[in-house]
């Protein structure tokens, strides 16, 4: 035990992952990986001035996850950690991972800010890094997917929250091993075991086929892995380097010196078209495709990137949409598009109000209201501030999440005030809007489709 342990503080220590009166939120599901790093931490608490706390997220595929919930919740009030849950539902039957891992660091994002945490620990081992190294490679990935996990990233560019993951450097099986010795409870996900996912396909077959070969393969590729992640990091401090000599930032947009880009190296020139894209969609993930079609546009003599150029290079010229705004009166009756009645008005404050399962009515404080309300269709640049956040979001990423079709978007209605989205009508209204027990006035909002009875797909 003292052993394992020891490994991961000299591991934690070299990548300076944790430092004195951190406040960590430990990921914990109730499977191996993350009882043991609930363990660990319980452990290093006695060795470091730090103070964690516990989410476990439950996915709704499973209907073990319940029973994983509770002993997780119970495994930390045992120990008097404060604990948080979280739950994902999707509909998505493409690209599962992909979604469930960027709605799982959304819901992680927003407990530790609530929390009060500046760090959040996950459980990923070694096993896990060889297998995205692997998974990644049959990708055609470039050296960026070759790194594999880095043991420290920020959760999302621009946010002071960070990854931590301290477990790199343990393989699965010591981590079995010792849950085994110490009698330590745990639950296994038989998800994990089929071959529907490319991930598990890589785990169960592809490298326990190469290391009956080169049995010492887990530990050559880490080693390689960490070559190769000094080499990246080198490259973007030295691509950063390049971009602010020959670019300059206004807002939410990067003007590029094409005539300076075109001189540089294809490799750095990749890396800029890459850092462009994620320094304006917030995304951090990008594909090569993607990267190739922003290259060819700056050397093309494109200098100007914004959202809406970025849409444009990616998805190519839209039709030209129907724009509508109209402004509704507060209080009052409104019919717009021949199609919709709106109607606003004051009304006293109740509990209800916060059990709300109409999302085509609205509840708004109407002290933080100024001015006018329009109702408009999407523009290009929009963002809002959905409920239950603390920063914004682009309207056209809430719309993807959301998985409104493309022929739908230009149709659903937005609530505008002195600039600001208050409601997307039909999906969220904005945390800067909403009713709290301490609002003195308050306005609802109610759409009607006055052709026939609302549903789920309204309008």
């Amino acid at each position: 035990m003292v052993n394992i342990f020891k490994r991961i503080e000299e591991f934690i220590a070299k990548n300076e992952l944790i430092e004195e009166d951190d406040r960590i939120l430990l990921a914990v599901s109730g499977g191996p990986d993350s009882v043991f790093l609930f363990y660990f931490f319980i452990y290093f608490l006695k060795k470091k001035k730090i103070d964690i706390k516990v989410v476990s997220i439950h996915h709704h595929m499973r209907e073990q996850a319940d029973r994983e919930i509770e002993f997780v919740k119970e495994l930390a009030n045992k120990y008097g950690i404060e604990f948080f849950r979280e739950d994902i539902e999707i509909n998505v039957k493409k690209n599962i991972e992909n979604v469930l891992r960027e709605k799982r660091y959304e819901k992680l994002y927003k407990i530790a800010k609530t929390a009060g945490c500046n760090k959040i620990a996950t459980g990923h081992t070694l096993d896990d890094d060889i297998e995205t190294f692997f998974i990644n490679l049959f990708r055609g990935s470039g050296l960026a997917g070759l790194c594999g996990i880095w043991p420290k990233s920020n959760i999302y560019s621009d946010a002071e929250i960070f990854i931590i993951r301290p477990l790199l450097c343990v393989e699965k099986k010591e981590i079995l091993e010792y849950l085994e010795e110490n009698k330590i409870k745990y639950f296994t996900d038989v998800s994990n075991l089929s071959s529907d996912f490319f991930r598990n396909r890589v785990r169960n077959e592809i490298i326990p086929f190469l290391l009956k070969y080169k049995p010492s393969l887990k530990k050559v590729i880490f080693k390689t892995i960490i070559l190769l992640q000094e080499e990246e990091r080198f490259l973007r401090n030295y691509t950063e380097k390049i971009l602010k000599e020959i670019s300059k930032k206004e807002g939410n947009r990067i003007i590029i010196d094409t005539e300076k880009f075109r001189k540089l190296e294809k490799s750095i020139k990749r890396r800029i078209a890459g850092f462009i894209y994620r320094e304006i969609t917030k995304i951090p993930y990008i594909n090569f495709p993607k990267i190739e079609k922003i290259t060819k546009y700056i050397e093309k003599g494109e200098k100007i990137f914004d959202i809406d150029k970025i849409e444009k290079i990616l998805k190519g010229k839209k039709s030209k949409k129907e724009r509508f705004i109209y402004k509704i009166k507060v209080p009052g009756k409104i019919e717009i598009l021949d199609k919709f009645i709106i109607k606003s008005y004051f009304i006293p404050f109740s509990e209800g109000i916060f059990r709300n399962p109409d999302k085509f009515t609205g509840y708004f404080d109407f002290s933080k209201i100024k001015g006018d309300i329009i109702v408009r269709n999407r523009k290009v640049g929009d963002r809002f501030t959905p409920l239950g956040f603390d920063k914004e979001k682009r309207l056209s990423r809430f719309m993807i999440d959301k998985k409104i079709p493309e022929s739908e978007k230009d149709k659903v209605l937005i609530f505008e005030n002195n600039g600001k989205i208050i409601w997307v009508c039909g999906y969220e209204i904005s945390e800067l809007f909403k009713v709290t027990e301490k609002t003195e006035k308050i306005l609802k909002i109610e759409v009607k489709n006055k052709e026939k009875k609302y549903e789920k797909n309204f309008p």
